[in-house]
């Protein structure tokens, strides 16, 4: 587990560097309203690469694991379906793009990565232990975005299909090196299997959805309260936060193969659940505080002295890598313990909160309400899992 820890890991940090990279010189050519623009089209654009998932990759990763899928014959299914998927969402961004509206001529470029990232064979990858075609073709599909950004002419529109040419790049590679676990992974329609597949995903696909919005939804709630002009400065003051996403999802993505493998068996992985919980607990305060204590250089050294005024967002943003990171570690537990459906609940109170909380602080304080609303969405979002987790399964290991 360590070593594909260690892999995933070096190839996220490499992806993310080279994507954050791409965005800090996007971010100094357009200013603050093109990457706004941009921001605003990806952000949309995201809701749609959480459909195409459909949820499955967990799902799939703890049938593999739990003797329920069978590799060879279920990659094609998810393949067709997924790509089904792509065709009707990207023919929903040209029919938006068709009103003229810039951003729908970025986000159309973008959806152009749907059928890529339909095709790749990720959860097959990690269910199987040989992850290093996934770090590789990560780090692949961020340098050709980065190159695109360099060379290429300025704009949000190359910088999307920069985005979209790498997504390809990755996702032919990662199918190469896939067909060693399932063969030729031949397109099938399995009308049977996609329907008991997605009812199973269904709570899964929601969270993702929803926990998505813990995100995205603060640019559109700007957007729609008419403070689009603070979007750029919002996207930007979140931005070092993702620098973080790599360990988290490398993390996640290690630990739930392990942990779908000891079910039902708590008591496998107590210990395992507990010494990772209090790490990334210790790990995480330490960064926010760092990042909360050097804000201003952090932002005057990606995004330029223009930024600066974004100091107070992310002096607050960064509290939420604290309850973030412990709830990443519990949510695995959730699913490899089939209790999906509780973790759709979380994070479905953790959403409201945010959407809430965002509609009554953004007439007052702008961007501030948001960063605002992302910390406390958060703390519900891990609270309701651990809550989940001590009732539904810790609580009955202790009774047996």
């Amino acid at each position: 587990m360590f070593k594909n820890f260690l892999n995933l890991l070096t190839g996220e940090f490499a992806a993310r560097a080279l994507q954050a990279l791409g965005m800090v010189i996007l971010t100094r050519h357009l200013g603050k309203d093109g990457v706004g623009v941009y921001g605003l089209a990806a952000a949309i654009a995201s809701y749609g690469q959480l459909c195409i998932m459909l949820g499955i990759d967990p799902i799939a990763i703890r049938g593999m694991h739990q003797k329920t899928i069978d590799a060879r014959t279920a990659t094609g299914r998810i393949f067709t379906l997924r790509l089904a998927t792509a065709a009707i969402l990207v023919l929903g961004a040209g029919i938006y793009a068709l009103t003229g509206k810039y951003v729908g001529e970025v986000l159309l470029v973008l959806s152009l990565s749907y059928f890529p990232i339909a095709l790749t064979p990720r959860w097959l990858l990690l269910a199987a232990g040989d992850v290093r075609p996934l770090a590789i073709s990560g780090a692949v599909s961020q340098g050709i975005f980065l190159a695109v950004v360099v060379f290429a002419p300025h704009g949000a529109v190359i910088a999307a299909a920069g985005a979209a040419l790498g997504e390809s790049a990755g996702a032919a590679y990662c199918y190469w090196k896939a067909r060693r676990h399932a063969g030729e992974m031949k397109l099938a329609w399995d009308g049977r299997f996609q329907r008991d597949l997605l009812r199973e995903a269904r709570p899964v696909a929601i969270s993702l959805v929803m926990g998505t919005m813990m995100t995205n939804f603060d640019v559109l709630a700007l957007a729609m309260l008419g403070r689009q002009d603070q979007i750029g400065l919002y996207v930007s003051a979140y931005r070092p936060l993702t620098f973080f996403a790599p360990l988290l999802a490398v993390l996640q993505n290690t630990i739930l193969p392990q942990y779908a493998a000891a079910w039902p068996d708590y008591g496998r992985i107590r210990g395992n659940v507990r010494m990772l919980s209090w790490a990334t607990f210790a790990a995480m305060t330490a960064a926010a505080a760092i990042l909360f204590w050097q804000a201003p250089l952090v932002l005057r050294l990606l995004f330029g002295a223009p930024f600066l005024e974004g100091t107070p967002l992310l002096r607050v943003l960064v509290w939420t890598l604290i309850p973030q990171g412990v709830r990443c570690v519990l949510r695995q537990v959730l699913y490899a313990f089939r209790l999906e459906r509780a973790d759709s609940w979380n994070v479905q109170g953790a959403v409201v909160t945010n959407a809430v909380v965002d509609f009554a602080l953004i007439p007052h304080f702008g961007a501030l309400g948001c960063a605002y609303s992302t910390v406390l969405s958060e703390t519900v979002y891990f609270v309701a899992s651990w809550v989940a987790l001590r009732r539904r399964v810790i609580s009955k290991a202790v009774s047996s």
